[in-house]
């Protein structure tokens, strides 16, 4: 964020989300993100100016405001304008939390989380959204999906990246400990039981074309087995060379126990 000069909307945005991302609920007010910043920013004179409008309130506070009357995190696709503030949509503060590779390979290992927030914000506008793979089999989506056409659009990039990852008898083999569904478990109970891991998150716009955008997707995702993909997530494995050397354990571990997979 600026720390000179006269703050305006879009710097506000990062210091907003971060402060969001912090709380257990996502919720924050008016006077906390007023707080934030006063607490963790430097301001100008012009910041500390009066606002002609309300006097009673600083410029820089009289943009924080103005991030809700112009409801620039909604149209940006990062929260919602709730009473008196904003609280971060599920996705988004999933997306923060659950930080992947294209988020490490942004900010290598002495750039703060700020940074990282940042890199999110300048990769979202108005037009463009997150497309949610269905990673939890086939019973829903990670990114809390509520509408229909979300959750129809995350089944379809599913079955997509399903019928990518088969081979030609048909099966579809966990990429990092090679276990195979339905060999074990049977037609019946093996056939949904894979999950779609995303290596980076899927960014698309509106009017995209879909086969197009699923066709780029596919690149940045991986089958995986309930149990390698927990451990996955348990262990923040996200970037390509983790996931590689997890690859490699499991290769090992294979053969050190024999596992007939």
């Amino acid at each position: 964020m600026k720390q000179n000069g006269k703050l305006e909307e879009k710097d506000l945005v990062v210091p907003v989300l971060e402060l969001m991302r912090r709380k257990k609920d996502g919720f924050v007010t008016i006077g906390e993100i007023r707080d934030y910043i006063i607490e963790n920013y430097s301001l100008s004179e012009l910041d500390l100016k009066k606002s002609t409008t309300r006097p009673n309130e600083c410029m820089f506070e009289q943009q924080i405001r103005n991030l809700r009357s112009h409801n620039k995190l909604q149209k940006m696709g990062l929260a919602e304008n709730v009473e008196n503030g904003f609280r971060l949509l599920p996705e988004i503060g999933n997306l923060l939390e659950n930080s992947s590779d294209w988020l490490y390979d942004v900010i290598g290992t002495n750039i703060n989380r700020s940074n990282i927030i940042g890199d999110i914000v300048s990769k979202i506008d108005k037009k463009r959204k997150i497309v949610g793979f269905d990673e939890i089999s086939g019973e829903g989506v990670p990114f809390a999906v509520t509408s229909v056409k979300k959750r129809s659009r995350s089944v379809r990039l599913r079955n997509f990246a399903i019928n990518f990852f088969k081979d030609d008898a048909g099966l579809i083999c966990c990429d990092c400990c090679g276990f195979e569904f339905k060999s074990f478990y049977g037609e019946k109970y093996g056939k949904v039981c894979i999950e779609i891991h995303h290596i980076k998150p899927i960014f698309m716009y509106e009017d995209m074309d879909e086969n197009k955008t699923m066709a780029e997707a596919i690149k940045n995702l991986m089958p995986v087995c309930p149990n390698c993909h927990r451990t996955i997530h348990q262990n923040k494995l996200f970037s390509i060379n983790k996931i590689s050397e997890f690859k490699d354990f499991m290769m090992r571990q294979n053969h050190k126990y024999h596992f007939n997979l």
